[in-house]
């Protein structure tokens, strides 16, 4: 069974809300470096946090998924690896933007 990108991030285990609150987060991250710099940092935490917490998500809808169907298919759980590789992915990047900027911001001796 092949399903399209768009189809594969646009299930009931977060695929559109998830890449809603990443374009959020890293939204609120690029203004909050110009505005707000003492938040960088806690926002790309965040994103961080978020990120492992859709891996969950998307884990645990594999797992339901199974147990309710009594039939282990492998797509299933190769398709929610997909999805919460990405959200850490996701998470990852905008942590590391967040640590870049707070690098680039700290004073020099």
């Amino acid at each position: 069974m092949e399903q399209s990108v768009f189809h594969q991030f646009v299930t009931p285990d977060g695929g559109i809300v998830m890449i809603i609150v990443f374009v959020l987060l890293l939204v609120f991250e690029i203004v909050s470096i110009w505005k707000a710099p003492a938040w960088t940092r806690k926002i790309g935490n965040i994103s961080l946090l978020t990120g492992f917490l859709f891996l969950g998500i998307c884990s645990y809808t594999a797992m339901d998924e199974t147990y309710i169907s009594g039939e282990f298919h492998y797509f299933q759980y190769l398709e929610s690896a997909t999805k919460g590789a990405f959200s850490v992915l996701s998470g990852s990047v905008i942590f590391l933007v967040s640590r870049i900027v707070n690098i680039i911001r700290t004073p020099r001796i």
